[in-house]
This record gives C-alpha cells, structure tokens and sequence, in this order.
C-alpha cells in the first residue's frame, strides 16, 4: 500500500477525523510543520489542531521519536506554570499578554522540530514499512 503524504495532507485539513490512526499521524506532523513555517511556531497551538496534540505526542511515541516528542513535552512544561493544562485559548491568552522580550527569550521550538525533520520522517516511514505501507513521495 502506498500513502500519499500531500493527499492525506489535503484529506486532513476538512476532515481530520475521518483518516486511519497511521493516516493521521502523518497529517498531524505535516500540519504542524506547515503551520510553524507559515505562522509560527505556537500557532498550532492555539487553535482546534491543539486538541489533537496527545494523539501526535502518543504517535511520535509509538513511532520511537523521543526527540520529537521532547521538544513538544518541553514546550508544553515551559507553560504549565502559567496556564496549566494546555488548552488553545488559555496559551493564545498567556502569549496576548507578554511583550516582546518574552518571545525573544526562549528557545527556537520552531528550528528545533525542523532540524529533526529527516529524522522524524524517516521514523514513521519505517514504522509504516513494518506495516506494509510506502510513503510516496517523501515528506521530507
């Protein structure tokens, strides 16, 4: 069988609920990626993509992307003392807030996650191989 990455992708933008548990952890690293490159890094996370955001972290994890799933588990800890659980609406609020010093002083999650990219994909593509799956063309 050979996944689509770009169609999955476009399937998944109107209805995410609607791919296979593989199929969507496909769409789910793509939307994130695209979502950091096209608006920011914290942008996926304050919109209704966030819900999904175990799903991925469980997916990274089952794949054995531990260094994927650190730079998400990381950025989460750096808000639980503000906000709590992560929720889209109580970070978009926290980050309203703070000025521009506080943007400038963390981390680059956005470079982080892209420099693990190849990493990242090559993961799922042999988790989905083991499965019989293909991905073409390359995400990567």
């Amino acid at each position: 069988m050979i996944y689509d990455p770009f169609r999955i992708y476009e399937r998944g933008l109107s209805h995410p609920e609607a791919l296979t548990p593989d199929e969507r952890l496909v769409y789910l690293v793509q939307e994130l990626e695209t979502m950091a490159d096209m608006d920011g890094w914290d942008h996926f996370f304050i919109t209704s993509r966030a819900y999904y955001l175990g799903e991925l972290k469980a997916g990274l994890k089952m794949v054995e992307d531990t260094d994927s799933l650190a730079v998400l588990e990381d950025y989460e800890r750096q808000f639980a003392p503000h906000i709590g659980i992560m929720e889209p609406e109580a970070l978009a609020d926290f980050l309203a807030l703070q000025g521009n010093d506080y943007f400038h002083r963390d981390r680059d999650w956005r470079g982080d996650f892209t420099n693990l990219a190849e990493e990242r994909w090559g993961r799922i593509d042999k988790y989905l191989h083991a499965k019989g799956i293909h991905l073409d063309p390359s995400p990567v």
